[in-house]
């Protein structure tokens, strides 16, 4: 039932991409998700060295058993970058996601003469409009209500991907808050070809966080006031305007993870570590996702998580069409 451009383009079985989740996007992790007929996305700099990432792009595709897979570049924090990129290529990495403030237009052209199926992450129309035109295949935009970078032109998801997918040309994979049924019919809706699930899937078994932190996941709730201020309010302005003054000053990866803390309002952002460096036992991780992580009710293999997703979706369509 679901079959678009993008599940074409990518030759998956669903329109549903795995979120790059920062430190916790595992090459195994990965695998599994791509396994179930999703687009499992494998974080380059969890890896941290190119060795590393060779051989665990190999891993990866013996374990996918042939099923596509992407791995995430983001601009600016992910270490040894230049490296990092031809070791993609000349493992014949088959997508590339890259994200972050800056489009990567110095890699554009590498990406193309490989073959490359070029996806940009990014939050607001303007960014999506300059990958269009360097060439990226796919734009993913998130909404404001999704975990990470923020920007203060970023609108809620609802509106921003009703808004992006009306100007770009190219297919729309859409996040932001989207981890069940509803949501992801949600996307469809209004106008993307996929949806871009990534806090939802750390509830799945095969997430790299211990038991009991997935438990404390599915007890989080989206109207909690802290959750509320800390995904949608503005930044402090004095913290804003403190890590501003510090661009140039740091190395560019250390203060894009400090502006990402700062946005996100974690009162400790000058110590915030660097993206490849999470600490998968940390209890206070729970501050660290979107509103999707309350929807799911248990916790699910990934395979049955996509499942139950997709039969969802259909019961929904299933139930509007009897009306």
């Amino acid at each position: 039932m679901f079959k678009t451009r993008v599940t074409e383009m990518l030759n998956i079985e669903y329109p549903i991409l795995q979120g790059a989740l920062s430190g916790l996007g595992t090459w195994d992790f990965a695998a599994a998700v791509s396994k179930a007929g999703a687009l499992g996305c494998f974080t380059a700099a969890v890896a941290r060295t190119p060795d590393k990432l060779r051989r665990q792009i190999r891993l990866l595709k013996e374990e996918a058993k042939g099923k596509p897979f992407s791995v995430n570049i983001s601009l600016f924090m992910c270490p040894h970058q230049e490296e990092m990129f031809k070791v993609l290529i000349e493992e014949e990495v088959p997508i590339i996601e890259t994200s972050v403030y800056a489009i990567p237009d110095e890699w554009v052209d590498m990406m193309k003469a490989n073959n490359v199926t070029w996806l940009h992450k990014v939050t607001t129309l303007r960014h999506a409009q300059h990958a269009e035109k360097q060439g990226a295949d796919g734009i993913i935009i998130i909404g404001l209500e999704g975990f990470g970078f923020k920007n203060p032109r970023q609108l809620p998801t609802m509106s921003l991907v009703a808004w992006v997918s009306r100007h770009i040309k190219v297919p729309v994979i859409a996040g932001g808050g989207v981890g069940d049924p509803h949501t992801f019919l949600a996307v469809l809706a209004l106008g993307a070809e996929a949806a871009y699930i990534g806090s939802a899937f750390l509830t799945t078994k095969e997430a790299p966080l211990p038991s009991e932190l997935k438990k404390k996941l599915l007890e989080v709730k989206p109207d909690d006031p802290m959750m509320i201020y800390r995904i949608l309010a503005p930044p402090r302005k004095e913290d804003f305007m403190e890590v501003m003054a510090l661009r140039g000053k740091v190395s560019m990866e250390k203060w894009v993870a400090m502006m990402e803390r700062v946005l996100l309002k974690d009162p400790d952002w000058r110590n915030a570590p660097y993206v490849w460096e999470h600490n998968m036992a940390d209890e206070n991780i729970y501050k660290y996702v979107s509103f999707a992580v309350a929807y799911p009710n248990q916790i699910m293999s990934v395979k049955e998580f996509i499942d139950w997703i997709i039969k969802g979706a259909e019961k929904i369509i299933s139930n509007i069409t009897k009306r």
